[in-house]
């Protein structure tokens, strides 16, 4: 398993990270980025997988890298509503998606109640029984994940995933 921390400071900010090097996405001429807001209703989750997966076609990402991709962002999205929102469809979740060179960044940000990572519910992935594996995905999927908490009213999970590329013709 990655190597995961969480730090809370002053009371309203944490974090939650997986380990690799720090590092800025946007500081190469070639990003390009998305921004997406949807509803924090369910059936809105569709276009944030359609985006995604229109994303990673763009990107040529192989299609098993794809779905988990998709599968991990679709987790992160539920659990807002879930948890952030408590299933209330009236707010919004933000999106931003950005196109480096072999990484994609993705930031979502909802304006709910304020998540502490150190509360993060944890489940052996072994049991078997529905549910709670969200966050285990998520750190399997993405290279590198980070909670901001409470920071100006607003909860964000960024999302770093190095790519590769499918390099075989299409068919």
């Amino acid at each position: 398993m990655k190597n995961r921390t969480a730090n809370t400071t002053g009371g309203d900010m944490c974090c939650r990270t997986t380990s690799l090097p720090p590092h800025r996405i946007k500081d190469t001429m070639t990003d390009q980025t998305i921004e997406l807001t949807i509803p924090s209703h369910p059936r809105f989750l569709q276009l944030v997988r359609g985006v995604m997966k229109k994303v990673a076609g763009i990107l040529a990402i192989p299609r098993d890298q794809t779905d988990y991709l998709i599968l991990a962002v679709d987790e992160a999205s539920s659990n807002i509503i879930r948890h952030s929102y408590r299933e209330d469809p009236d707010h919004r979740i933000d999106f931003s998606i950005t196109l480096g060179e072999g990484l994609l960044d993705i930031s979502i940000t909802d304006y709910g109640a304020a998540c502490n990572p150190a509360r993060f519910p944890q489940r052996d992935p072994a049991e078997i029984k529905p549910g709670g594996l969200g966050l285990y995905i998520i750190d399997q999927v993405m290279d590198h994940v980070d909670y901001t908490c409470g920071e100006n009213g607003r909860n964000t999970i960024r999302m770093t995933k190095h790519i590769t590329r499918d390099t075989r013709p299409a068919s």
